[in-house]
């Protein structure tokens, strides 16, 4: 009886917990080096220690040089990693298999943790502008009462503006998320989750590279733990323990927005966030109050706010009506709350003979009109924290912003991340 037990603490030992270890330690090696990057000042010399160190588990499409490089890192666990060097139809046969099945829900029982974690750098002119980042775990058994199976995972990623743009006729970043009032608590990060993904659990964190370094280290410094301890880790704080109060899958209150005092709170978010996002941002004078109009055909109560204005200048992208014309604005006009999640957002005017700073998010008006054989209100929309005062200070701070929206030559690539 001893010697069998000792045979299954051999086994245990050689099959579970040595590879688990070899992983994590891989994996922490990884991040420690993902954590040493500084996205705009880590330079190509940078980026080659990299690639000479990780060149085994490393790829690149094109050409990779100090001009124009995306480098891909992948450590996965090494049964996963022994299965990948197979056939993709071989490995097709292997995951779709009944007694494969059988064998990895053991394994999983037994500590094995399926993971993978991957980092991406691209590299532009000399620098690493960017980066990427992404771990994930297998759950086989959440626990009681469900004991659901699922993929638990997050995503980091560096990009300029919390915004997206199209480019290439594609949403750029393609992992954008979360509701734009967080930045009123952090404007350089956004958290959020994907709406339709069945049988997972992942958090999508999006920061610029303005964001601290040890802020962004937070961010990504994920709990390597989860693939050594014999419990399994089965939820985003558990992986990320400072996404511990986000909530992204449950009711509770997520700290990733202002506590909601309930009244509808007005804007918060610095304009240096709000500039650097915006797709155009005008100095305009307020001119008149034009009558109120229905936006929408089936909402006779929820009527817009139209006033006319004149652009004094173009502090961003400018649009086809040129400083000292007219143009008709519609200021935000509020959002309910969505609770536990954020609070509600109150609605922002434009006050007849006052300058105001406005932030577009579309450099063409919108056209309103509830009957198509009829002309209707054509205004620029603005969307929430689209105003703030002209003010010397504001101005400043804008102009911080508008340096921080730098741009790509090129889009991520599609990652295999799975």
């Amino acid at each position: 009886m001893i010697i069998i037990l000792l045979i299954a603490i051999a086994l245990w030992l050689t099959l579970i917990a040595a590879p688990m270890r070899l992983t994590r330690w891989r994996m922490s090696r990884l991040l420690e080096d993902y954590h040493s990057v500084h996205p705009m000042q880590s330079t190509w010399d940078d980026a080659e220690r990299l690639i000479a160190r990780w060149g085994r588990w490393g790829r690149y499409k094109g050409d990779c040089n100090s001009t124009d490089c995306q480098y891909f890192i992948r450590i996965d666990d090494p049964y996963i990693n022994l299965i990948g060097k197979l056939p993709e139809p071989t490995q097709e046969r292997v995951f779709s298999s009944s007694l494969w099945q059988v064998i990895w829900r053991k394994l999983e029982r037994l500590g094995y943790r399926s993971s993978a974690l991957m980092v991406l750098f691209q590299v532009q002119d000399g620098k690493i502008v960017r980066t990427y980042t992404m771990m994930h775990m297998d759950v086989i058994d959440a626990g009681p009462p469900e004991h659901w199976s699922y993929r638990l995972g997050v995503s980091a990623q560096v990009y300029p503006r919390l915004a997206s743009i199209t480019m290439n006729g594609r949403s750029e970043p393609s992992r954008l998320m979360g509701n734009d009032q967080q930045l009123a608590l952090h404007p350089d990060y956004k958290v959020g989750r994907p709406s339709g993904c069945e049988g997972c659990e992942f958090g999508y964190i999006t920061y610029t590279p303005t964001l601290p370094h040890h802020e962004a280290v937070l961010l990504t410094n994920f709990n390597l733990n989860c693939l050594t301890r014999f419990r399994a880790c089965t939820t985003i704080g558990d992986l990320l323990p400072v996404g511990a109060g986000w909530h992204l899958y449950d009711d509770g209150s997520s700290n990733l927005y202002l506590p909601s005092s309930g009244h509808p709170l007005p804007c918060r978010t610095e304009p240096r966030a709000l500039a650097r996002d915006a797709t155009t941002a005008l100095e305009v004078e307020v001119l008149d109050r034009l009558p109120d109009f229905q936006a929408e055909p089936y909402e006779e109560s929820n009527r817009q706010e139209l006033v006319r204005a004149r652009i004094l200048r173009s502090w961003k992208n400018p649009i086809h009506d040129l400083p000292g014309s007219t143009i008709q604005l519609t200021p935000f006009s509020g959002e309910k709350a969505s609770p536990p999640y954020w609070p509600a957002v109150a609605a922002e005017h434009l006050l007849v003979g006052h300058r105001a700073l406005v932030f577009l998010r579309e450099d063409a008006p919108t056209i309103y009109s509830l009957d198509p054989n009829k002309s209707g209100v054509v205004a620029y929309q603005l969307g929430p924290c689209g105003v703030v005062d002209d003010t010397s200070e504001n101005l400043s701070t804008v102009q911080v912003g508008l340096s921080q929206d730098i741009s790509y030559r090129h889009r991520l690539d599609d990652i295999e991340w799975w």
